[in-house]
């Protein structure tokens, strides 16, 4: 990884998660979860915790196929 920003930004997609979801768990801002993902905010170590904590306490989310019959 490059980045902790990168990282962070990865774990989340993977769990097909919004910067929103993880921000209100985490008790940041979208916009500092946009920012330290994009590499413009060096987050604490606190912060980086609990964005961690966060992606991995949210369910990964079911992509849903519309089938028309």
């Amino acid at each position: 990884m490059e980045n902790i920003g990168e990282e962070l930004r990865i774990r989340r997609l993977l769990k097909k998660l919004t910067q929103v979801e993880v921000s209100k768990l985490a008790g940041v801002t979208q916009i500092a979860v946009s920012n330290i993902e994009r590499g413009l905010r060096i987050p604490t170590p606190r912060t980086i915790a609990r964005i961690r904590r966060a992606i991995d306490k949210l369910p990964a989310k079911e992509v849903k196929h519309d089938v028309k019959k």
